[in-house]
This record gives structure tokens, sequence and C-alpha cells, in this order.
């Protein structure tokens, strides 16, 4: 499960849910300073938690991860205005990958992405248009690259990132008005790219998915002004499924939609 939180705090705080009482219980992971915000939570496959988010106080990446007995702090990125918007994933050998934005000044900015080698971290610039790398969302495909959707703000275009194994391949996936904010990802199990976002212009809900040839590109819903904060996920039958945020008449809902698959025949 992936869980986000974009606004500032002033510590990371863990909810722990009691398997015998049922209620919770609150741990801190980092309170130094203004630390936890575009905070993503992950678990890896020994259980452990792996923690991302931003050091608002410093400009700052950290990275916090427990190794079954206490928790682990890192300063991933401390170079310039970075960790906002940021989305984290874990590969095969549960390495963290991190996609984020750098804020460069004057409404610009850059898409940047860091991961975990194993024995470093290895930090790039993926995108450096005039301003783009806002609204992130990373995923890892079956030969462990990463996928990264994002937000091209000087455009309003939704933007795609993908890692071949030596160069990365950029393009635009939705170039209609306003739209690519407030977007999430998730790779199927053929590693095709399935994409929810919001068209701030018309304030509906598009979904865009990779066929293996082309962009198939729907509103989903467009009833009222639809579609921030999404978050999307795919069942065992990879059918598609995507929260998000409904607020008619000035009242806010939570809203869901979901694939019906074709009957067969």
């Amino acid at each position: 499960m992936r869980v986000k939180v974009t606004s500032a705090v002033f510590m990371i705080l863990l909810l722990l849910p009691s398997l015998v009482s049922g209620n919770w219980e609150f741990e801190t992971i980092d309170s130094e300073g203004l630390v936890g915000g575009y905070v993503d939570l992950l678990f890896d496959s020994q259980g452990n938690q792996h923690v991302a988010y931003r050091d608002y106080g410093n400009d700052d990446v950290r990275y916090a991860y427990r190794d079954g007995t206490s928790w682990l702090i890192e300063i991933v990125d401390s170079e310039g205005d970075v960790g906002s918007f940021l989305s984290l994933a874990l590969d095969a050998e549960d390495h963290p990958h991190i996609a984020y934005y750098e804020d460069t000044g004057d409404y610009t900015g850059n898409l940047k992405y860091a991961h975990w080698n194993g024995d470093s971290w290895s930090i790039e610039t993926v995108d450096s248009g005039e301003d783009c790398g806002t609204d992130t969302a990373i995923d890892i495909d079956s030969n462990g690259y990463p996928h990264i959707s994002y937000a091209d703000n000087s455009n309003a275009h939704l933007r795609y990132a993908r890692w071949a194994g030596s160069v990365w391949h950029l393009e635009t996936v939705d170039d209609g008005n306003y739209v690519g904010f407030y977007g999430d990802m998730v790779l199927d199990t053929d590693d095709q790219a399935h994409i929810c976002y919001r068209n701030n212009e018309s304030g509906n809900l598009k979904y865009a998915e990779w066929d293996g040839f082309e962009w198939q590109i729907q509103t989903v819903d467009s009833e009222g002004s639809v579609g921030a904060f999404t978050s999307i996920a795919l069942d065992a039958e990879q059918n598609t499924h995507i929260s998000y945020y409904d607020w008619p008449d000035r009242s806010t809902n939570l809203s869901t939609a979901d694939v019906i698959p074709a009957e067969s025949g």
C-alpha cells in the first residue's frame, strides 16, 4: 500500500495497529526539524518498512528504513531545493528508488531520480525541461528498471520516463490543456503502465494505459469537479481501480472508479 502526505509536519510518525487489542500504536521515526512532507511508505519482502520524505527545514530528500530492530535514517539528496512531490518504489532486491522534484526557482524545476545500488545512492536528473517533475509516481519493471510518470508544468502535459538499460526514454503521454496533475502510476504484469491523473481545466479524472503500441487515453469521471489526489491499483486479474477526490458544490467526497471486465463469449 502506498501512503502519501503532502503537507509539512514536524516529525515522522508511524501508526501500528495492535493485532491483539486493535488499538493504534505510535512510533516517532524522525523528529529533527521540519521533516515528513510528501512521505511515501512501503514494506519490503522481509516485512520491514521503508519511508522516503522531504526535510522542509533543509530542502533535502531523506530516507528511513527499519532493519528489523531499529530505524536507520539517511540524507539522500541535499543539493539545492529538492524532495517535493516524491514517490518511492522498491525493486526485487528491496533497494529503494525515489523520484522527486528539484525546484530551481522562478517557476522552473527538474525531475530527479535517486536509487540505492547496494553500496551508495546514485542520483541523476531525468528531465530538465523548463519546469517539470512534479506529481511523480514511480514503479519498477520486471528487469529492475524504473518507470516514472510526472507533470510537465510549463506545458501542462502528462509526461512519462522509463529507463531502458542505458538511456532514459522520455515522452509526452497527454498533451491536452492542463493535464497530468495529481497523478499516480502502476505497472501491470506485462510491464505496461497505467496512469490516473487530473485535467485541471475541465476538472475531470483521466486515465492513460500503454497497450504495447500506443497510449490509450480516456476520461473516467466528468461529473462535477473530480480527479485530485488520485491513487491507482491493479487487482489479481489486472483490472484497474482508482480512488480520487470529489468536491461537488463545495462538499468533499472520496470516490472510486473500477474497470468492469467485458463479458466473454
